[in-house]
């Protein structure tokens, strides 16, 4: 069983399927990611670098893709209508985060480990 299919297989239906979008996301997108577990959650590390990583909580869930990830996003207002921080987005199984938003979040952060390896 794979770090993030362990992680996974204890959350409802709803929350799996929520998350298994992130993983299939970045799968896409950076297919040469690695699962990692960090601090205590599951993602992805790219390049050696910290991709993102994301998380089930009792009232939401997350996905920590870095500040600068986040910035961008807010200053675009693609993250209005969802509870942030300097480093999470938070979301609901029943209001999970657009796939063009994890996206946009995922494609900030690979470029962002891309700029660091030139």
């Amino acid at each position: 069983m794979t770090i993030i299919a362990d992680y996974l297989k204890d959350l409802t239906a709803e929350q799996q399927a929520a998350l298994r979008s992130i993983c299939d996301i970045v799968t896409e997108l950076a297919p040469d990611a690695a699962e990692v577990v960090s601090y205590g959650m599951p993602g992805y590390h790219y390049k050696d670098k910290y991709l993102v990583t994301f998380g089930a909580f009792r009232d939401h869930l997350s996905i920590f893709p870095g500040s600068a990830a986040i910035a961008a996003l807010q200053e675009a207002g693609r993250l209005d209508d969802f509870t942030t921080s300097k480093g999470t987005v938070q979301f609901t199984a029943q209001r999970p985060l657009p796939k063009s938003v994890v996206s946009a979040l995922i494609k900030h952060r690979l470029s962002e480990i891309n700029k660091e390896a030139d």
